[in-house]
């Protein structure tokens, strides 16, 4: 795995592919890999890759948003960012700011995105984990009748 992390700090999104076809999901997938096999989270390895990841959500994800479904390019990088960074960090905020400007009326997000951003707004304690329960409990109250 460690050969597949481009010289960038981004994983290549399959094994054999051009060093430039990297993306945020493998990266932060690799990053928790990694750590969860003992790797520390001060490795330079880790340090290269969230880097990466903090490039991504300044610089090329709201190009990606053109093209991806629109909230994928924001919460990709920030879940694995949120276990390493403060809640203040500037890439945080920006893709936190992006993720709610995509917000639809019925407090949903495209493409049903929900199932990713709401452990990233819990993560950040913007919403309870207990409350979360409580919806997800109500839902499937409702869809069962």
């Amino acid at each position: 795995m460690k050969q597949m992390q481009s010289s960038s700090g981004m994983w290549l999104s399959l094994e054999g592919t051009d060093p430039s076809d990297t993306e945020p999901d493998s990266t932060q997938r690799a990053i928790s890999a990694s750590i969860r096999y003992g790797v520390p989270r001060g490795a330079d390895l880790i340090k290269k890759a969230c880097n990466a990841l903090e490039r991504f959500i300044l610089d090329e994800a709201m190009e990606w948003a053109k093209t991806h479904p629109p909230v994928w390019p924001w919460v990709a990088p920030l879940e694995r960012l949120l276990a390493g960074s403060d809640s203040s960090h500037k890439a945080i905020q920006f893709a936190l700011k992006n993720i709610l400007d995509l917000q639809q009326e019925d407090g949903g997000w495209p493409n049903q995105y929900e199932i990713r951003v709401v452990p990233a707004l819990v993560a950040l304690d913007l919403i309870s984990s207990k409350r979360v329960l409580e919806i997800i409990g109500k839902e499937e109250a409702t869809s069962t009748r």
